[in-house]
């Protein structure tokens, strides 16, 4: 008799260890696939690089600029690839832009704006990613009054991407966060 109470005790507490275990996986898996769909807001479209293993998302009423060449990667821009606004300094000011960072290291990007006598009100800092991952970030105004910001992602195989825009609208900040890539 001892023995059959033994035997329940034994297979309520593995069948209480099944249902905390099924419960606990079953949480953390619809916390996983909320985090991999908030990763992509609706409406928005991802775009990925896949030579240098990056990706990014932007608002889908946005246009992509897939210029590719020696620095210069993409640039994405609520401005039309065909307005004439886009070839001028006004559409620097809207795009969302990433480019190979062409110094040696950040810093020494870095001391080339501190260097410049235009440039006003630098600041720097770091920014958290959606996937966690920390990352400088200036930010520093010219006379005329354009305000740049500029992050610094190393990629896997040590070549440093530059991301840079001028509004510092909401919509540019969740493009930067949205950013992935091979680490």
């Amino acid at each position: 008799m001892k023995g059959n109470r033994i035997l329940v005790l034994v297979v309520l507490i593995l069948a209480a260890s099944a249902v905390v275990f099924i419960g606990w996986n079953r949480y953390f898996d619809s916390q996983t696939n909320q985090s991999q769909q908030a990763e992509i807001a609706e409406g928005w479209t991802q775009y990925e690089n896949k030579r240098f293993g990056f990706s990014f998302s932007y608002p889908d009423d946005w246009y992509l600029h897939d210029v590719e060449n020696d620095y210069t990667l993409v640039s994405v821009s609520p401005v039309s690839p065909d307005d004439p606004r886009r070839a001028s300094d006004i559409g620097l000011h809207t795009s969302f832009n990433t480019k190979l960072l062409q110094e040696e290291s950040i810093e020494a990007h870095v001391q080339t704006i501190t260097d410049n006598p235009y440039i006003e009100d630098f600041t720097s800092s770091e920014i958290t990613l959606d996937n966690g991952a920390v990352v400088p970030f200036i930010s520093y105004g010219s006379p005329s009054g354009a305000q740049w910001h500029e992050s610094f992602i190393t990629l896997s195989d040590s070549a440093i991407l530059r991301v840079w825009f001028s509004p510092s609208e909401e919509t540019y900040m969740q493009t930067l966060r949205s950013f992935r890539w091979r680490r």
